[in-house]
């Protein structure tokens, strides 16, 4: 039997610890989810990654979320919050410690809280763009009026 030379390329895990905090209380938020959304990789740069979110459960808002990839992003969310996206600098194996991620108390609308939840544009029948994630201005979350597509319309 002949030989080939085989590589092997071993991955150190790193991680990403800190808070969840109420940007306006700067008190800890006990239960939220996070997530790496963006990585880089050496030769295609920045790509989305969209890892599933953890949820945590911490009294001191606190998460330790292990990554195997170059970080550039995180995002948080929280119930009653507006998400959060957090631009990282962080490379594969690195370790951060000491985030702190400060959600936004949501929007009431239509007398329901928003729960920080985005959404495209179509979904609002604004225009027909699916692409993008829009947030409507301050001010904007009172309706005057209700533009209401017939049952059985696409």
């Amino acid at each position: 039997l002949g030989t080939t030379d085989v590589e092997l390329v071993l991955t150190k895990e790193a991680y990403i610890q800190g808070w969840v905090v109420d940007a306006s209380t700067g008190k800890p938020i006990p239960e939220f989810e996070a997530r790496i959304s963006r990585h880089k990789t050496p030769t295609e740069g920045p790509q989305p990654t969209r890892e599933p979110w953890t949820a945590f459960s911490s009294p001191e808002g606190k998460f330790v979320l292990p990554t195997t990839l170059a970080v550039t992003e995180l995002d948080a969310r929280a119930r009653g919050y507006r998400w959060a996206k957090k631009e990282l600098s962080l490379e594969q194996g690195e370790i951060l410690e000491g985030l702190v991620v400060e959600l936004e108390p949501g929007v009431v609308i239509r007398g329901a809280p928003s729960n920080g939840m985005l959404c495209s544009a179509a979904e609002l029948e604004l225009s027909n763009d699916h692409d993008g994630i829009i947030e409507l201005p301050e001010g904007s979350t009172e309706s005057k009026g209700s533009k209401r597509r017939p049952k059985g319309a696409v």
